[in-house]
């Protein structure tokens, strides 16, 4: 009977995804069926309490979300105090620029909406992105007209100014307003507007090279991952050199809605942003209204006081703008920083003065912060002392804001879990038990879904995690293969004991070794095409060149120098060593030279397909019991 059950749910699903087969999203829709996932509404309480109020009446319930929402920012900002003025804190001159905006033509709206994401929700005008797609051919001359109007102007149309909230659950007490997070949802137009500003003044920004070289966020070329790998490469280097590298991670509270309209206009003039360009965008931060939407019912319209637009093209930038002379307020803390993730960093010594020294510049930041109508989170702002394991250490006792900051032994930095010996067992831990769970989920459906289904969910829940910062730990990787060959052989419908290799080749997937060596080799061709932040400079392999009177015939990528075998183990030298390899291997001949002739994306084929073609022989794994019990790799769906 379970076998009959089994074989009906098999041809059942089959026959779904071969009807779905263009259309990826009825797929998903197929497979949350399957996991029982499907979307579904969370119903709000009927009954919430507020400022010691009960709220039943759904329109009050609107209200008061959006009041919450509202005033969560400004009332933070008007709490905090300052001695000192944000001027102060801007020591450049910048007198002799000048930002103006461009005229744009047709093209320019056309390549915009082409770019602009597939979605169906709207903002209270109920005009999607998908819309404006369909007939982006009729609206681009008058989009065109209108954009240039309010660039000469400096005026945004008010009536793009209006956003709706949707509050999600977060965690906690569901019948607290401040255990919700808002949503906001845009008109689309309006993000056509904001990328042509956008668009111009991050042109300016750069070519002035006014950002500074400590923000990752929201900048092209620059990322989370890039920002994990700068700092554990500076903290193994300062380990390396005997020091004892001490991070801070710095919460900031409710920032891209403190910002403080006012302030960022002064800051926007310093960086040369005048006249009608400054007009305009204060105009787009002035008079912004919001409502809250909750089961359709819509509370009253307010007035936004201070922060950026959430969800909005231009808010990240113009926060970006506003936090950028942080690095300014303290000569001895370096940073890093992506968006409002700040983390300090320096070198601490055993000395009392070394403590004194480090509270007096957590002032100086503090002060900042207040100058600029910040608020930090003192509970969650937390401190890492890096050493070996062997090595004795002096933990300082630091304070901000008269409260003593957290000493943690591993901390969650943009995703990368980073304990105080840099090993990367927890993060492996914590990717391995994701995996684990969506291996579970895919071993239950092995036998009624095709192959190829199996393998998007492979694609889909797995692969993310295993790219995700894999250059940084990807040496400790070999949990993660075990991982991978029960993946590969569920998704093959394999024999449990199954020789993997084939399978690998057969699905055209990469183990994580050699999927390590390709994410080295983007990064090697990005280094070389100059596409990195400018720290990685460092990272360039320098050829031996020999002494003078016996010059080496081909020279290698020499080693870079340092003294302990941690540090040999870190990416900055496995990248020469990979160089290396790859160039004195007949097999990955060429490789390094396709740099220069190939995009990214296709180099990245490239060496995928390089590397699968090096794995053993490829079976007929649909008549080969060693590798597969059911004759269904690829079943026949016609």
């Amino acid at each position: 009977m379970r076998q009959t059950i089994r074989e009906a749910k098999k041809q059942y699903y089959h026959r779904i995804f071969f009807n779905f087969k263009n259309n990826i999203k009825k797929t998903w829709t197929a497979i949350k069926e399957t996991l029982n996932r499907n979307n579904k509404t969370t119903k709000l309480p009927s009954v919430f309490y507020h400022n010691n109020q009960i709220i039943q009446d759904p329109t009050d319930l609107a209200n008061a979300f959006n009041d919450y929402f509202i005033n969560i920012g400004t009332n933070l900002s008007q709490h905090i105090e300052s001695d000192t003025s944000h001027s102060y804190y801007l020591k450049n001159n910048y007198s002799n620029l000048d930002f103006k905006f461009k005229q744009i033509h047709e093209s320019d709206i056309l390549t915009i909406i082409k770019k602009l994401k597939m979605k169906f929700s709207s903002g209270l005008d109920c005009i999607s992105n998908n819309l404006i797609k369909h007939v982006s051919d009729v609206i681009s001359k008058p989009l065109t007209l209108i954009v240039n109007q309010m660039l000469i102007t400096g005026i945004f149309p008010y009536k793009l100014k209006t956003s709706k909230v949707i509050p999600i659950f977060k965690k906690g007490d569901d019948t607290s307003i401040s255990n919700y997070r808002p949503i906001s949802l845009l008109s689309s137009l309006s993000k056509i507007f904001e990328h042509v500003i956008a668009d111009q003044l991050t042109e300016y920004l750069i070519s002035h090279n006014l950002l500074c070289s400590e923000q990752f966020g929201f900048r092209t070329g620059y990322s989370t991952e890039l920002a994990a790998l700068q700092l554990v490469d500076k903290m193994i280097n300062q380990l390396d050199e005997g020091n004892t590298p001490l991070n801070i991670y710095i919460d900031l509270s409710k920032a891209f809605d403190t910002l403080d309209h006012k302030i960022l206009a002064e800051k926007l003039n310093y960086y040369g942003i005048k006249n009608t360009e400054l007009n305009l965008l204060k105009n787009y931060l002035s008079n912004r209204d919001q409502l809250t939407e909750i089961n359709g019912i819509q509370s009253s319209l307010q007035k936004i006081k201070t922060g950026v637009p959430q969800g909005s093209v231009l808010g990240p930038l113009l926060f970006l703008i506003y936090i950028n002379d942080i690095p300014s307020s303290s000569n001895h803390f370096n940073m890093i920083m992506y968006a409002d993730d700040t983390t300090l960093f320096c070198n601490i010594n055993n000395t009392d003065e070394t403590e004194i020294t480090l509270n007096t510049e957590l002032e100086k930041i503090s002060c900042w912060l207040r100058a600029n109508k910040l608020s930090l989170n003192v509970e969650k702002t937390k401190c890492m002392v890096f050493h070996t394991t062997k090595k004795h250490v002096h933990y300082p006792t630091l304070f901000i804001n008269d409260m003593e900051i957290e000493r943690i032994e591993q901390f969650n930095f943009l995703g990368l879990h980073i304990n105080s010996n840099l090993t990367w067992d927890t993060h492996i831990n914590q990717i391995s038990l994701k995996i684990s769970k969506v291996i579970g989920t895919m071993n239950r459906l092995k036998y009624i879904y095709p192959t190829h289904i199996l393998q998007t969910l492979y694609n889909t829940l797995i692969v993310p995690h295993l790219n995700y910062c894999l250059i940084i730990w990807g040496l400790n990787s070999s949990l993660i293969l075990l991982l991978q060959k029960k993946a590969m052989r569920i998704i093959s419908n394999s024999w449990y004991r199954a020789h993997t290799e084939p399978i690998f080749k057969y699905l055209n997937i990469l183990k994580i070794d050699d999927l390590y060596w390709l994410m080295a080799l983007k990064f090697y061709f990005k280094l070389e095409n100059k596409l990195l932040p400018i720290y990685f400079n460092i990272f360039a392999p320098k050829k031996s060149q020999g002494s003078t009177k016996y010059p080496i015939r081909n020279p290698q990528n020499q080693m870079p120098q340092v003294k302990h075998q941690y540090a040999r183990n870190t990416f900055r030298c496995e990248l020469i060593s990979i160089t290396n390899r790859v160039r004195n291997k007949i097999d990955y001949e060429g490789i390094l030279d396709k740099i220069q002739t190939h995009s990214l994306h296709g180099y990245s084929l490239y060496i995928k397909n390089k590397f699968i073609d090096q794995y053993g022989y490829e079976c007929n794994i649909l008549n080969c019991y060693s590798c597969s019990r059911y004759n269904d790799l690829y079943p026949n769906e016609n």
